[in-house]
Protein backbone atom coordinates (compact mmCIF):
# COMPACT_ATOMS: atom_id res chain seq x y z
CA UNK A 1 0.00 0.00 0.00
CA UNK A 2 2.62 2.60 -1.10
CA UNK A 3 5.44 3.84 1.08
CA UNK A 4 5.61 3.01 5.10
CA UNK A 5 5.77 5.83 7.34
CA UNK A 6 8.72 5.26 10.07
CA UNK A 7 7.34 2.71 12.91
CA UNK A 8 7.06 5.83 14.91
CA UNK A 9 5.55 8.08 13.58
CA UNK A 10 1.93 7.91 14.66
CA UNK A 11 0.87 10.77 12.34
CA UNK A 12 2.73 10.08 9.71
CA UNK A 13 0.78 6.70 9.96
CA UNK A 14 -2.80 8.66 10.15
CA UNK A 15 -1.88 10.33 7.32
CA UNK A 16 -1.14 7.50 5.12
CA UNK A 17 -3.68 5.44 6.32
CA UNK A 18 -6.47 8.27 5.60
CA UNK A 19 -4.64 9.03 2.20
CA UNK A 20 -5.36 5.30 1.50
CA UNK A 21 -8.80 5.05 2.09
CA UNK A 22 -9.65 8.39 0.67
CA UNK A 23 -8.18 7.41 -2.27
CA UNK A 24 -10.12 4.11 -2.64
CA UNK A 25 -13.57 6.49 -2.64
CA UNK A 26 -14.05 6.26 0.78
CA UNK A 27 -15.46 9.27 2.86
CA UNK A 28 -13.67 10.44 5.85
CA UNK A 29 -16.29 9.89 7.91
CA UNK A 30 -16.55 6.40 6.72
CA UNK A 31 -12.62 5.52 8.31
CA UNK A 32 -12.07 4.85 12.33
CA UNK A 33 -8.84 3.30 13.19
CA UNK A 34 -6.56 2.53 15.89
CA UNK A 35 -2.79 2.54 15.76
CA UNK A 36 0.24 1.80 18.32
CA UNK A 37 3.69 3.47 18.26
CA UNK A 38 6.83 1.80 18.49
CA UNK A 39 6.85 3.04 22.36
CA UNK A 40 4.66 0.31 22.85
CA UNK A 41 6.96 -2.20 22.60
CA UNK A 42 8.98 -0.86 25.28
CA UNK A 43 6.10 -0.90 28.08
CA UNK A 44 3.35 -3.74 29.47
CA UNK A 45 0.72 -1.12 29.11
CA UNK A 46 1.70 0.41 25.75
CA UNK A 47 -1.53 2.81 24.64
CA UNK A 48 -3.54 2.87 21.47
CA UNK A 49 -4.46 5.74 19.35
CA UNK A 50 -7.82 6.31 18.68
CA UNK A 51 -8.80 7.95 15.22
CA UNK A 52 -11.88 9.61 14.09
CA UNK A 53 -13.11 12.25 12.13
CA UNK A 54 -15.21 15.14 13.23
CA UNK A 55 -17.00 17.04 10.88
CA UNK A 56 -17.56 19.37 13.59
CA UNK A 57 -14.52 21.54 13.76
CA UNK A 58 -12.43 23.25 11.77
CA UNK A 59 -9.14 23.61 10.86
CA UNK A 60 -6.86 25.56 8.75
CA UNK A 61 -9.99 26.94 6.89
CA UNK A 62 -11.30 23.04 6.08
CA UNK A 63 -14.53 21.74 7.28
CA UNK A 64 -13.82 19.08 10.39
CA UNK A 65 -10.49 17.01 11.08
CA UNK A 66 -9.71 13.65 12.23
CA UNK A 67 -8.53 13.47 16.58
CA UNK A 68 -6.83 11.15 18.32
CA UNK A 69 -7.34 9.90 21.69
CA UNK A 70 -5.02 7.73 23.77
CA UNK A 71 -6.10 5.09 25.71
CA UNK A 72 -3.34 3.04 27.83
CA UNK A 73 -5.03 1.08 30.88
CA UNK A 74 -5.09 -2.16 29.37
CA UNK A 75 -1.92 -2.36 27.37
CA UNK A 76 -3.47 -3.24 24.18
CA UNK A 77 -1.03 -0.80 22.31
CA UNK A 78 1.34 -3.38 23.89
CA UNK A 79 -0.12 -6.54 22.49
CA UNK A 80 -0.78 -4.81 19.33
CA UNK A 81 3.04 -4.25 18.56
CA UNK A 82 4.24 -7.82 20.08
CA UNK A 83 2.02 -9.25 16.92
CA UNK A 84 3.21 -6.81 14.85
CA UNK A 85 -0.06 -4.94 14.68
CA UNK A 86 0.54 -1.04 14.26
CA UNK A 87 -3.16 -0.16 12.98
CA UNK A 88 -6.70 -1.67 12.87
CA UNK A 89 -8.84 0.19 10.46
CA UNK A 90 -13.00 0.06 10.74
CA UNK A 91 -14.87 1.32 7.18
CA UNK A 92 -18.28 1.86 7.87
CA UNK A 93 -20.85 4.50 6.49
CA UNK A 94 -21.30 7.29 8.71
CA UNK A 95 -24.99 7.30 10.68
CA UNK A 96 -27.73 9.03 10.06
CA UNK A 97 -31.30 9.35 11.40
CA UNK A 98 -32.79 9.69 15.44
CA UNK A 99 -31.48 6.57 15.55
CA UNK A 100 -28.56 6.05 13.97
CA UNK A 101 -27.10 3.03 14.81
CA UNK A 102 -30.98 1.03 14.31
CA UNK A 103 -31.34 0.08 18.01
CA UNK A 104 -34.63 -1.49 18.92
CA UNK A 105 -35.12 1.36 22.00
CA UNK A 106 -33.06 4.56 20.98
CA UNK A 107 -34.17 5.83 24.38
CA UNK A 108 -32.95 3.31 26.61
CA UNK A 109 -29.37 3.29 24.75
CA UNK A 110 -29.45 7.21 25.26
CA UNK A 111 -29.73 6.67 28.60
CA UNK A 112 -27.66 4.08 29.14
CA UNK A 113 -24.92 6.18 27.35
CA UNK A 114 -25.52 8.72 30.03
CA UNK A 115 -25.09 6.70 33.08
CA UNK A 116 -21.75 5.00 31.32
CA UNK A 117 -20.51 8.80 30.97
CA UNK A 118 -21.54 9.48 34.43
CA UNK A 119 -19.44 6.45 35.50
CA UNK A 120 -16.91 7.62 33.08
CA UNK A 121 -16.78 10.96 34.40
CA UNK A 122 -17.04 10.40 37.95
CA UNK A 123 -15.88 7.35 39.10
CA UNK A 124 -13.19 6.26 36.93
CA UNK A 125 -10.54 9.36 37.37
CA UNK A 126 -11.42 8.60 41.25
CA UNK A 127 -10.63 5.05 40.63
CA UNK A 128 -7.31 5.76 38.77
CA UNK A 129 -5.89 8.50 41.28
CA UNK A 130 -6.53 5.75 44.05
CA UNK A 131 -4.94 3.11 41.92
CA UNK A 132 -1.64 6.07 41.15
CA UNK A 133 -1.55 6.91 45.06
CA UNK A 134 -1.14 3.03 46.13
CA UNK A 135 1.49 2.76 43.01
CA UNK A 136 3.01 5.83 44.07
CA UNK A 137 3.25 4.91 47.33
CA UNK A 138 4.98 1.22 46.77
CA UNK A 139 7.44 3.19 44.52
CA UNK A 140 8.51 5.52 47.18
CA UNK A 141 9.01 2.51 49.78
CA UNK A 142 10.92 0.83 46.93
CA UNK A 143 12.76 3.60 47.12
CA UNK A 144 13.53 4.23 50.61
CA UNK A 145 14.16 0.29 50.53
CA UNK A 146 16.92 0.57 48.18
CA UNK A 147 18.58 3.73 49.97
CA UNK A 148 18.69 1.87 53.27
CA UNK A 149 15.98 4.16 54.78
CA UNK A 150 13.24 3.71 57.06
CA UNK A 151 9.61 3.71 55.33
CA UNK A 152 9.17 7.01 56.85
CA UNK A 153 12.53 8.22 54.93
CA UNK A 154 15.01 9.05 57.36
CA UNK A 155 17.82 6.77 56.76
CA UNK A 156 18.96 4.12 59.09
CA UNK A 157 21.99 4.20 61.60
CA UNK A 158 23.99 1.31 58.83
CA UNK A 159 23.14 3.84 55.94
CA UNK A 160 24.04 6.92 57.77
CA UNK A 161 27.34 5.00 58.98
CA UNK A 162 28.50 3.37 55.62
CA UNK A 163 28.26 6.24 54.04
CA UNK A 164 30.07 7.91 56.26
CA UNK A 165 28.21 10.73 57.98
CA UNK A 166 27.32 9.16 61.71
CA UNK A 167 30.43 10.63 63.17
CA UNK A 168 28.92 14.23 61.78
CA UNK A 169 25.90 13.76 63.68
CA UNK A 170 25.67 15.25 67.63
CA UNK A 171 24.54 12.30 70.31
CA UNK A 172 20.69 13.74 70.31
CA UNK A 173 20.92 13.56 66.80
CA UNK A 174 22.36 10.15 66.51
CA UNK A 175 19.46 9.01 69.90
CA UNK A 176 16.94 10.33 67.94
CA UNK A 177 17.79 8.61 64.69
CA UNK A 178 18.44 5.45 66.36
CA UNK A 179 14.74 5.92 67.94
CA UNK A 180 13.05 6.84 64.74
CA UNK A 181 14.72 3.77 62.52
CA UNK A 182 13.65 1.05 65.15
Amino acid sequence: SGKRPPSGEVFDLEKAIVDQFIQAGRDRKEIVFLTTGVGAAYTTYGCINSHYFDPTKHVDGKKGFFRTKQAGRTGLGTVMIDKKIRAVVVLADFPHSENPYGADDWDRVKKAGARLGKVVREVDPQSLKMHRREQLRDLIQAYYRERGWTPSGIPTPVTLKRIGLWGFLTEEARTKIGTLAG
